[in-house]
């Protein structure tokens, strides 16, 4: 694996700063990512290295679903070929500590989702080389969960 350049902290965001970021302790790393429609197409392509704004991932599968279903403006596709999901990347540890050695990734606790009702966490990319690297990894999808959906009727 090439070496990822160490993003300089000064250039992230304070709130992306407070939480540090866990090391993988030698265990592949699960993120996930919550898409309202075309999961499929997204596979393999899951971050966009030139829109690396506030936060794409969680460690935690529930901001996924929430993202799916509340985030304002848009209603999910839950069947067929448009699809939305759950896209779950599996990170290697080795990868994972690279990340974190070298600033690529922040995360943020305390994040209440779109619905406002939640306590989870969420994961910042800081770099395009990181979203390139993340995108590399493998991922399936898995199927929305209408547990979360707390849009009004």
């Amino acid at each position: 694996m090439a070496g990822l350049p160490t993003v300089d902290i000064d250039k992230v965001p304070k709130s992306w700063r407070e939480t540090p970021v866990p090391p993988a302790q030698g265990g592949e790393m699960v993120v996930y990512r919550g898409v309202a429609s075309r999961a499929r197409n997204r596979i393999g392509n899951i971050l966009d290295p030139e829109d690396l704004v506030g936060g794409q991932l969680s460690r935690e599968i529930d901001a996924a679903h929430d993202a799916i279903f509340n985030q304002y403006g848009r209603d999910p596709i839950l069947t067929g070929i448009d699809a939305g999901g759950v896209i779950r990347i599996r990170i290697t540890a080795a990868l994972w500590d690279e990340l974190v050695r070298t600033n690529s990734i922040s995360e943020r606790g305390n994040y209440p989702g779109f619905s406002r009702r939640l306590n989870t966490t969420e994961i910042r990319v800081n770099s395009p080389e990181a979203a390139q690297a993340i995108n590399g990894q493998p991922m399936d999808i898995l199927p929305p969960d209408s547990r979360f959906d707390f849009r009004r009727p």
